[in-house]
């Protein structure tokens, strides 16, 4: 939050956008009673109206404030959120702290435009003892004369990003002033008139190059997160001593070159398309994957550099199509289960690419997964003639020794072996004649002879035994192929 009391006048400003803090509460207490007991302050410079407590800022962020003795501040929105606090502020001319920001534009007035005149006048009623930041609100800065304020060592300049500075002449400000990209026209024409000023050029937005540009050692470029520089087809070049201040978040785009910074780069700072020359001093490095192939001992790769380097070329990547085992139920992120569905040819434009239609097809725009469903895997024979039984359709309509044709079960020929047996006996006549059934009857007699020799055959059946197929010892797992 950018604040400044130019006694009474106090004025409120949201950084981000340079609009006025509208409707800001300003809080007035004794000092030294933690925010706790209030003190009354005036709308008259005779001290006779006081002020409600809070002091409701007006549209544009603005009240006319008079006090008496000592003060503890504390400023908030509208809706109660703390932008500030400040301990032992002094009602008299100008306020006893070391430095605070004045505003030139309402202070002086000059309508919507700074002139010469309006900044002379404001830095000669500021002297050269108490330090002041001299905030330029929104309007046009058009010099047509030569200045110099350098030599003001108590005071800096800072712009709002509303103000526009088309000045073609030179003008040199004190050390450690700040100004917004947006204040100028280009990138050139801010480094063209800050040249010789050691500053600091805020990047507050977006900006695309339009010429080559070279950042002089006396200069600083502070970044917003989420502000870049593109540099497409122009070449950046930070001389030795010219800095950047920025976070870990990309600031450049595009595919131009950059040359410098001196000092450490942090890696996050770069796009994968921007070509980054190192300068003797440059401890890290910034590099395109399309180079990682050189061999240079002082670039150093951005994370999205090595990504995209390791994703492109590294051999543990898995195919499109590869077919794996997998040992539970679920199908694991990036593959599919192997059960002959019917998919769209555009949804999984990859994979299709690589089966085709091998394994049929519903119409023209899906086409079937392999089925491996209760099946065992045997390679592909490949006329190694080791595999001689028929094999059918596939899918597509090609059967024989092609890859993905399928194959019932079967068993190799073979014979059973077995023997007959004879059973041999007689069969004996009563020859007493007795006709009677006593065993005595039959027995065998030195008189008695044997009428017929008895010989039967015997064949034996082989009773059937095992259960509904022939298979090996076998584990469940589930087929799944890379998509």
């Amino acid at each position: 939050m950018q604040s400044w009391f130019n006694y009474p006048k106090f004025r409120a400003v949201i950084p981000a956008t340079g609009l006025p803090l509208n409707g800001g509460l300003l809080y007035f207490y004794q000092t030294g009673t933690a925010y706790a007991v209030e003190k009354t302050t005036y709308s008259d410079g005779a001290l006779t109206t006081p002020h409600t407590n809070p002091v409701v800022l007006d549209s544009n962020g603005e009240a006319l404030i008079y006090l008496s003795g000592v003060y503890d501040i504390k400023l908030t929105d509208s809706t109660g959120v703390l932008q500030w606090t400040m301990t032992g502020v002094e009602g008299i001319n100008a306020f006893s702290f070391s430095t605070w920001e004045i505003d030139a534009l309402t202070a002086y007035g000059a309508g919507t435009a700074y002139t010469k005149a309006t900044i002379d006048a404001a830095l000669a009623d500021l002297g050269a003892v108490i330090k002041y930041t001299l905030t330029l609100r929104p309007g046009t800065w058009a010099y047509t004369v030569a200045a110099d304020y350098s030599t003001y060592n108590n005071i800096t300049f800072l712009t709002s990003p509303g103000t526009v500075i088309t000045s073609t002449s030179t003008i040199l400000f004190p050390t450690g002033s700040k100004f917004y990209l947006s204040n100028f026209v280009s990138l050139q024409a801010a480094v063209a008139l800050l040249s010789t000023t050691k500053c600091t050029i805020i990047v507050n937005r977006d900006y695309a190059m339009t010429a080559d540009a070279t950042i002089p050692a006396t200069m600083t470029l502070e970044f917003w997160n989420g502000a870049q520089i593109t540099t497409t087809g122009y070449t950046l070049t930070f001389a030795a001593g010219a800095s950047i201040d920025a976070g870990l978040w990309r600031i450049f785009a595009g595919s131009g070159t950059i040359v410098g910074p001196t000092g450490e780069v942090p890696l996050e700072w770069n796009n994968a398309g921007t070509s980054l020359s190192m300068a003797a001093t440059v401890e890290s490095y910034i590099l395109d994957e399309d180079d990682m192939a050189s061999d240079s001992a002082t670039k150093v790769p951005s994370q999205q550099s090595v990504k995209a380097y390791v994703t492109a070329s590294s051999p543990t990547t898995i195919a499109v199509g590869t077919i794996i085992l997998w040992p539970t139920g679920t199908v694991p992120s990036g593959y599919l289960e192997c059960d002959g569905s019917s998919l769209d040819t555009t949804t999984y434009a990859d994979l299709y690419a690589v089966l085709g239609v091998l394994y049929g097809n519903a119409d023209g725009t899906h086409f079937n997964l392999p089925d491996l469903r209760g099946r065992f895997p045997r390679f592909w024979d490949h006329a190694a003639g080791l595999d001689p039984g028929s094999r059918t359709d596939r899918g597509d309509g090609t059967a024989g020794d092609v890859v993905g044709t399928l194959q019932a079960e079967a068993f190799l020929a073979h014979e059973h072996t077995g023997s007959t047996a004879t059973l041999t006996g007689e069969i004996i006549v009563n020859t007493n004649g007795s006709g009677g059934s006593d065993p005595a009857d039959f027995l065998r007699t030195a008189a008695q002879t044997t009428q017929t020799a008895l010989t039967q055959a015997v064949t034996p059946t082989i009773a059937s035994d095992g259960g509904a197929e022939t298979r090996p010892i076998n584990i469940n797992l589930m087929a799944v192929i890379k998509y």
